[in-house]
């Protein structure tokens, strides 16, 4: 099978850091990606999105080992069945009623003051790092997690495509894990 000339062209593009290669590569790819995962995440688009993001993450820290002899479908849908399966193996099993009514007897549904003062800290610490944040990810950051708006709605908001959207948010949660676990 020949390779789309088109997306071997973008490929080197993002091999080469340049925005617009990623940018075609998500915008071509990604309805296909999310489908596909949307069924085996039983439909559930919160999960979808964030499998999805992840995986087109990974493929662009990992660009420069993509095999241009193949698909670029294909290796961006292998890494999103990969990245599910790490997601099915970390998820909880549910609690039964029985335990949860247990745990709650035993420790009680109050936080001791401590644990108070620390959840408290931990959100003034998260509260900072969302500061200095550069504003083009502040801005994404606030709108998606802290008022919880959609990225349709913020696209809306802020008149900038879905898409740039979430490899903004991307790249602003990476920022943000890196700048909070460099301080510890």
């Amino acid at each position: 099978m020949e390779v789309n000339p088109k997306v071997k062209e973008h490929i080197q593009l993002a091999k080469a850091g340049k925005t617009s290669g990623f940018n075609y590569l998500i915008n071509s790819h990604w309805d296909f990606v999310y489908q596909f995962m949307f069924k085996r995440c039983n439909n559930d688009a919160y999960l979808t999105e964030e499998i999805v993001i992840q995986s087109f993450a990974k493929a662009f820290d990992k660009i420069d080992q993509f095999d241009e002899s193949y698909e670029f479908s294909t290796w961006i849908v292998q890494i999103a069945k990969n990245k599910h399966i790490d997601y099915m193996r970390k998820k909880e099993l549910p609690t039964t009623q029985i335990e949860r009514e247990t745990k709650s007897k035993i420790i009680g549904n109050q936080p001791s003051i401590e644990d108070s003062l620390i959840e408290e800290q931990k959100t003034k610490d998260l509260q900072q790092h969302i500061q200095n944040l550069p504003l083009q990810y502040r801005e994404i950051i606030e709108l998606r997690y802290l008022e919880e708006l959609s990225f349709q709605a913020i696209s809306e908001k802020l008149d900038l495509p879905i898409n740039t959207l979430k490899v903004r948010a991307l790249r602003a949660k990476k920022q943000l894990f890196n700048t909070m676990t460099s301080e510890k």
